[in-house]
């Protein structure tokens, strides 16, 4: 009986020192790398970070948006309040805080750009997910390199890892996963060498795996960022701490797509009332950032007065979103009990001239772009919205357009949701290029429209 345990705790020693390199690796990576990996929290939501040698965080930029400021916190639990926004771009979704001073900082990990991992190649990915905890440790998980995935739009590679990530709850855009507080995104994807090759970004909705955008492609972005430099992007950038304006306010809705967004200035739990006129007939609608609707009204099938009360109850910031069913431009007035920050989108009503590539950007829930473009009789275009954070929608129509030409996933892409439409004007007019995401995720896009292959200008 003695013998034979003896023969069974060798079995189980053999078995413990074949799989000892593999944890050495782990813990090494591990030991090197999570120092520098942080908490990130903004608002009510929380990511990853990782500290850079320029004394800066990296995160992504859905973990932040649209709060201007995060709370970092440190493994070791070094605590700091109010790190500010350096620079963000939705459209690849990321961000830079900072910079901060630490008396003993932990030393960055190296980045290793040289995009040779092999397919199969073994990784490690580090950050915060779940986390409910105020001070909380970094977790490690391991996995391989599945494929790599190139998103042409934008010339940028993703490394697929079937190592487990967790999206973070701010932001929400395409496949994020939300719900707990906490998350991986914006943490590290790093090697078994311990060089970071990647940024984590999210879990897919559309398989069991994550994503992180490679180091070589975003370490140039990254330096765009610091430098000030005009990166693609950068629109999005709306200031829902901008200077608040007591009510009653009046704006213009100029057409049957057009809506005007309000931050409202009211902490979570309180109660707010809004009180709408105009000659049109008007939807209003209170909804939190996540895109949840607590309160909408159309009490009227024409022209008169919309009330709208409802307790703060979600994510914040909270947003009142007003939009009209008549073709026309007409004038709106608001009174309510709380302040109004109004958002003004650069995108709507900007006039286009094929060929032409446009950054642009779902800035809110329920944002909705719209272009202007003149075309004649028998001209053709191909009209092309690309994104990474949302799922858009793409409509054409005109003034007084009995029906509208709409797209939603025609066009491929990273995830195979974009939008595409071949349009040919039948009269000469100036048509509308409308992009919304009817889910109520925010994020950059690219427009892209162009002429046919032989068509020349008229």
């Amino acid at each position: 009986m003695r013998r034979f345990v003896t023969s069974a705790v060798a079995v189980v020693a053999l078995a413990c020192a074949a799989a000892y390199p593999q944890q050495s690796t782990a813990t090494s990576v591990f030991s090197s790398v999570a120092p520098a990996v942080v908490f990130v929290e903004a608002g009510p939501g929380s990511g990853s970070g990782l500290l850079l040698d320029s004394n800066t965080i990296l995160t992504a930029a859905h973990v932040l948006y649209p709060h201007r400021s995060a709370r970092i916190v440190f493994p070791d639990g070094t605590e700091l309040l109010d790190v500010p926004l350096i620079a963000w771009n939705l459209l690849t979704d990321i961000a830079v805080l900072g910079p901060v001073r630490l008396d003993s900082p932990p030393a960055p990990p190296p980045f290793d750009t040289s995009a040779t991992l092999p397919v199969g190649a073994e990784l490690f990915a580090i950050g915060y997910p779940g986390e409910v905890e105020s001070f909380p440790q970094p977790t490690i998980s391991r996995g391989i390199l599945s494929r790599y995935r190139l998103w042409s739009d934008q010339h940028v590679t993703f490394l697929q890892t079937d190592a487990a990530v967790d999206g973070g709850q701010s932001g929400g855009g395409l496949g994020f996963a939300a719900g707990a507080r906490g998350g991986q995104s914006g943490g590290v994807l790093a090697s078994a060498a311990g060089a970071v090759v990647g940024m984590t970004g999210f879990a897919s909705d559309f398989g069991h795996f994550g994503m992180a955008i490679s180091a070589a492609d975003l370490l140039p972005r990254v330096t765009a960022l610091l430098t000030g430099e005009d990166v693609p992007g950068r629109r999005g950038d709306q200031n829902l701490a901008a200077t608040a304006q007591a009510t009653p306010i009046r704006f213009d809705l100029d057409y049957l797509w057009a809506k005007q967004a309000f931050a409202i200035v009211a902490p979570p739990d309180d109660h707010v009332a809004f009180t709408l006129q105009s000659v049109s007939d008007l939807a209003v609608a209170i909804v939190d950032w996540t895109g949840f609707i607590i309160s909408e009204v159309d009490e009227h099938g024409t022209a008169g007065t919309e009330s709208i009360s409802a307790g703060l109850d979600g994510v914040p910031p909270f947003l009142l979103l007003v939009e009209q069913f008549d073709d026309r431009n007409v004038l709106v007035r608001v009174e309510g009990d709380v302040p109004l920050v109004p958002l003004n989108d650069p995108d709507d009503g900007a006039i286009l001239v094929p060929p032409v590539r446009r950054v642009g950007a779902i800035d809110y829930p329920y944002d909705l772009d719209y272009y202007l473009l003149s075309l004649q009789a028998g001209e053709s275009v191909r009209v092309l919205v690309d994104s990474l954070l949302t799922d858009p929608l793409l409509s054409i129509d005109y003034r007084h357009a009995p029906d509208s030409t709409v797209d939603d996933d025609s066009g491929g892409g990273l995830f195979g949701v974009n939008p595409e439409l071949f349009f040919r004007a039948e009269v000469d007019r100036v048509y509308r290029i409308v992009i919304d995401d009817p889910s109520g995720e925010v994020g950059g896009y690219t427009l892209s429209i162009e002429r046919p292959m032989g068509e020349t200008d008229h």
